[in-house]
Parts: structure tokens; C-alpha cells; sequence
């Protein structure tokens, strides 16, 4: 059925041939007419147009117009045609004939085999775009014919419009006007929640800092260790080990402190089947050599290397721990009461970074390993007390920037270089 607006009248620039353009109409199907001036046309053109969410099938040359170009300066607009108004006057006397007492169009039918089998004088149904009306005087329904709706003249051009979004909704008006109108809830935007993102864990290989998510079984290389090796620092403190009844611990020379390096239960393997009885065994006996932790059987005179010191947390750049601090609604503290690599996972825009228990009396230089993770592209803000260019973050997905950062005093930082993997 044929759809009809009033004052109706926009710009268009067509080629000749085409049949698709971008109409500002409800849905629907509409007789419209082209002309190449909006106040002083010389030429016009007729075509039918289908619209569908703003776009529009035309088929073109209607009503003995021809099918032509239209340059920038053309309109499209809803008119009144005389092919139109003679269909409806033809309508009209087929009308006359058929029906008896007010036509009354009860409802839209998908085909005629869903037509009553009784009618009364006046009734009506739409069907495919034509009029079916009761005729008393043969007591059958009968195809009137279909009809078109005058098109308007042209009217003024409509105001635009502008959208903001409250705290409840989207909201509309025309620009001008002082009041904004509800389009749809903010509630109704929202789709479901999506799944929990995965936590990635950390690891040291001989030659990169490594990381995967939590249940992959492959590591991937984030970043050279050699990357992260600054100036030669003084040799490390000389360490002492011990067994506790869960863990291997280890403390520095003269510390009061023992740390768990490792749980026994790790170092257990499954049981295996039993051996025959040995010898008894020697006593064994430790010592930190500059480089390594060393044993050797009681009596014994040479020192067996077990394990360097750089991998129980002492090294020479003074390196103790590797922490995975998180981004928390774009906050993220970074705790300096130790020497420390920080592997951060950029799965937010960072936007408020501070550093807290920084040692009375101490200068500390540290690292800053982001990675980009989720859909990648976040960002990282810095303080106003960092000072130093601060360096471009890797913005693509598993994109690695280690920062260089040094306290100075008086409550700065600066930035000292930066390392992309």
C-alpha cells in the first residue's frame, strides 16, 4: 500500500540508471517526483521508491517521465501526480458501484483466500496493496482497484536535530529548542554481561621474562632478561639456607628473617618402588660462594655448585622480586619498599598511577613491564611528579613497553628510557 508524507522535500544527486539512494522516509512505498531546482525546476522525473531503514529501491522513469541524471542542486520531494489522482478517481467509480452505505476498511489480509465468506454493504479489506469491497448486489468481494495518496507540496527544510545521553536516557531535540525529550532508556543498550576475563602468570626462562594465561600450556617471551640488566651493582649479600617442616627457606647473612623460597611438597615426585638398602650416607655441608650456593660431603675438599644466588632473588643489579601489581578502575600504586620489576597487565586505561613506601633516605631505580592485554589499545597517564618525555605505550595486543623510571627527590621521578618487545 502506498504511503504518503506531507512537506516532504530533500536534497539528492542521482546518476542516471541508479536505483538505490539514502531517503529520509518511514518504511514504506511512495510515488515521488525528482526535479532539478527546488524553486525554479525545468524538468522533472516520477519513480516509485521502496524505503527500508532509510535506504530506498527505486524503479525509475514513472508515469511517462524518463529516466535521467540529477547534478547537485536536484530535490526529491512527495507531490501530487496526475496519473495518482486519476487512479483514485477510477477507484472511486468502480467504488461507487460496488459498495452500499460508509466504506469501512477493517483490516490488512496477506492474500484473498483469507477473505470472510460474508460480507455487509461498506466492508473492506487491504490485500497487496488493493481494495477488496462486499458487493451486496452479487454477494461476492471485488477488487476496487488500489490507490495512491496526493503528495504534498514541498515544505520548508526540517530542523536538525541533536542527542544527549542523561543519566537514565537517550535523549533528543531540535537544535534551538530548550527541551530535551526521552528517546529509549540507557537500560535497554546494555547487553549481557560478558565472560570474566583470564589472568595471565609470570615466569623467568634462561634468557626472557615469560608470560601465559592462566591454563595455556604454552609461555610466550615478554621481554629479554638481558633488557633489564642496568649498571654493575655491588656484589650481592652472601645468603644461608634451611628446611622448615613446609618450605626450603632462605635468609640473608645476619638477617633475623627466613623467607620460603620453595615448598617441599613441590620437590616430591611420585613414590617410587622401593630400593634396596645403601650405605649410609655422608653429611653434607653448605656454603654462598660470590656467585653460587655450594655443598659438599663432610670430608670432602672441593665445593659443588647447586644453585646460582641470582635465581633465589640476589643478583647484581640488586633485583629481589618480580610483583604483578593490578590495575583496579584505573588505578594502579606501585610499592616501592624494595627493589622490584613491576609485570603489568594493560587490561584497562591506566589513569591514576602513585607510588607508595618509598625508603627514607633511598634513591630506588625500577622497571615498569606493560603489556597490552584484552582488546589491547589501552593507555597509560602519567603523574604530574614523573618528569622525562614520557615514552609512546605499544598499543597492539601482546605489545610489551618496559619503562625506566629513578626516584631524584623532592617527590619526582623521571622516566630514563623505555624498551619496546
Amino acid at each position: 500500500m502506498l504511503k504518503f508524507v506531507d512537506n516532504y522535500l530533500q536534497p539528492l544527486t542521482l546518476a542516471e540508471g541508479a536505483t538505490a539512494a539514502s531517503l529520509m522516509l518511514p518504511d514504506g512505498e511512495y510515488v515521488l517526483t525528482l526535479a532539478d531546482s527546488q524553486s525554479a525546476a525545468t524538468r522533472w522525473e516520477i519513480v516509485r521508491a521502496v524505503v527500508t531503514s532509510g535506504t530506498a529501491v527505486l524503479t525509475r522513469g514513472q508515469q511517462g517521465t524518463t529516466d535521467q541524471a540529477w547534478p547537485a542542486g536536484s530535490v526529491i520531494y512527495c507531490a501530487l501526480t496526475a496519473d495518482t489522482l486519476n487512479g483514485m478517481l477510477s477507484w472511486l467509480t468502480e467504488l461507487d458501484g460496488i459498495a452500499t452505505g460508509p466504506l469501512t476498511i477493517i483490516d490488512e489480509l496477506p492474500s484473498t483466500g483469507d477473505l470472510p465468506a460474508t460480507g455487509a454493504g461498506g466492508d473492506a479489506y487491504l490485500i497487496g496493496g488493493h481494495v477488496y469491497v462486499w458487493a451486496t448486489g452479487t454477494g461476492e468481494w471485488v477488487d476496487a482497484g488500489s490507490f495512491e495518496g496526493t503528495p504534498g507540496a514541498p515544505g520548508d527544510d526540517g530542523r536538525a536535530a541533536e542527542f544527549q545521553a542523561s543519566a537514565t536516557h537517550v535523549q533528543w531535540r531540535l537544535v534551538g529548542d530548550p527541551t530535551w525529550i526521552d528517546l529509549l532508556p540507557l537500560s535497554e543498550l546494555a547487553g549481557a554481561d560478558g565472560a570474566d576475563g583470564r589472568d595471565p602468570e609470570f615466569q623467568a626462562s634462561a634468557t626472557h621474562l615469560q608470560y601465559r594465561l592462566i591454563g595455556d600450556t604454552e609461555w610466550i617471551d615478554l621481554l629479554p632478561l638481558s633488557s633489564l640488566q642496568g649498571p654493575a651493582g655491588d656484589n650481592g649479600r652472601e645468603i644461608e639456607l634451611q628446611a622448615s617442616a613446609t618450605h626450603i627457606q632462605y635468609r640473608y647473612t645476619g638477617d633475623p628473617t627466613w623467607t620460603d623460597l620453595i615448598a617441599l611438597s613441590a620437590l616430591k615426585g611420585d613414590p617410587g618402588d622401593a630400593g634396596a638398602d645403601g650405605a649410609d650416607g655422608v653429611p653434607v655441608e653448605f656454603q654462598a660462594s660470590a656467585t653460587h650456593v655450594q655443598w659438599r660431603l663432610v670430608g670432602s675438599a672441593t665445593w659443588i655448585d647447586l644453585v646460582p644466588l641470582s635465581e633465589i632473588g640476589v643478583s647484581a643489579v640488586g633485583w629481589d622480586t618480580l610483583a604483578t601489581p593490578a590495575i583496579s578502575a584505573g588505578a594502579l600504586t606501585l610499592d616501592l619498599s624494595e627493589p622490584t620489576l613491576f609485570a603489568v597487565a594493560l587490561d584497562q586505561d591506566l589513569t591514576d598511577l602513585s607510588f607508595a613506601n618509598l625508603p627514607t633516605g633511598k634513591a630506588p631505580a625500577f622497571a615498569v613491564a606493560f603489556t597490552q592485554f584484552g582488546s589491547g589499545g589501552y593507555t597509560v597517564d602519567w603523574p604530574a611528579n614523573v618528569i622525562g618525555t614520557p615514552p609512546d605505550i605499544g598499543a597492539a595486543l601482546g605489545d610489551v613497553t618496559v619503562v625506566s623510571l629513578a626516584y631524584i627527590g623532592g617527590g619526582q621521578y623521571v622516566i630514563s628510557g623505555a624498551i619496546y618487545a
